[in-house]
């Protein structure tokens, strides 16, 4: 949905301190670029002397100026000028995350622009993004690019996302949910809907952005009885989930039989749900929480292999 990169974007605080023109400025992107690397946070707050002349050591984005220089992410032009109020070029901001990503000019022998054109399209830095390289970033392309830069993986080969506690779903998405929930414990559910939404959020529902499976929607209408929900009364986003869940009997609880006795799958009526998370594996570790013979609703993600196999892996229970 389109919304999703905003919500990600805001929810790790890359524009905070930014108070983005159209289109972004060289000094907001070099400030973008600091809040985007593992320096969030911890750059210095003065700089002692004007690195640029057009820099004084007292403007607001100094700092941020100084780190982006000092680390590679972005050039001075010639004359010593770094020219903060012009316009960054698509182009200019790509190199700015690549170097984020861990390349400098030794990683692309001969030509350095090609090579970096290259690395925006293989590390899908480009997904919607519509804007020429070589034109000036619009706002939304900004977002979309930190967005993707938190989805695509480093020189060494790990996702960047992860130094921000980004993680991915099976769609290959920012998995929202989980990062509000590491973020803040202001993340409520599941809960079963079994009563009108307005007596289960604290909040109109009028006033909430609800995903329903995924997807972004402005009617909530579809939502009925035997929905699963998570709310943040502190974004006001509502997660639904509509057809992925089940209610059933646990039947099983499959194990790892190479002698740890992780568990590995529940099984209710009979169907089996794998356990990917290492959190949901504890749940059904301790015998006294998750027993056989329990009632059991399982929300769940569907994926399918070449011919067409459904494998369902367990996203979240709610013992009934």
């Amino acid at each position: 949905s389109s919304s999703l990169p905003q919500q990600v974007v805001s929810e790790l605080g890359f524009l905070s301190g930014v108070t983005l023109s159209e289109p972004v400025t060289r000094a907001q992107f070099a400030q973008i670029l600091l809040n985007a690397s593992s320096y969030q946070g911890n750059a210095g707050t003065t700089v002692a002397y004007n690195l640029f002349q057009d820099v004084s050591a007292d403007a607001p984005y100094a700092p941020a100026i100084y780190t982006a220089v000092q680390e590679d992410w972005m050039t001075g032009y010639l004359g010593g000028s770094f020219r903060p109020d012009q316009a960054i070029t698509l182009r200019e901001a790509v190199n700015g995350a690549i170097a984020l990503l861990g390349y400098t000019d030794s990683d692309f022998s001969g030509n350095q622009t090609q090579g970096r054109v290259s690395l925006y399209y293989s590390k899908k830095l480009n997904e919607d993004i519509t804007t020429n390289l070589n034109n000036s970033l619009a706002q939304s392309d900004c977002v979309q690019l930190l967005y993707n830069l938190m989805k695509a993986d480093t020189k060494q080969g790990s996702l960047y996302g992860q130094l921000f506690d980004c993680t991915l779903d099976s769609d290959g998405e920012i998995d929202y949910l989980s990062l509000l929930s590491v973020h803040s414990n202001s993340v409520k559910g599941p809960i079963k809907v079994e009563k009108e939404l307005e007596k289960i959020l604290p909040f109109d529902p009028d006033k909430g952005t609800f995903f329903i499976d995924g997807e972004n929607t402005e009617d909530y209408s579809s939502i009925t009885d035997g929905d699963m929900l998570y709310y943040s009364s502190r974004t006001k986003t509502v997660w639904v989930y509509h057809n992925n869940v089940s209610s059933g009997v646990v039947t099983g609880i499959g194990y790892d039989l190479t002698g740890s006795l992780t568990p590995t799958a529940v099984y209710v009526d009979t169907v089996p749900y794998l356990l990917d998370s290492s959190e949901i594996k504890l749940d059904f570790a301790n015998s006294s929480k998750v027993r056989i013979g329990d009632e059991i609703t399982v929300i769940f993600d569907v994926s399918e292999d070449a011919n067409g196999d459904s494998t369902y892996s367990l996203v979240d229970f709610q013992l009934d």
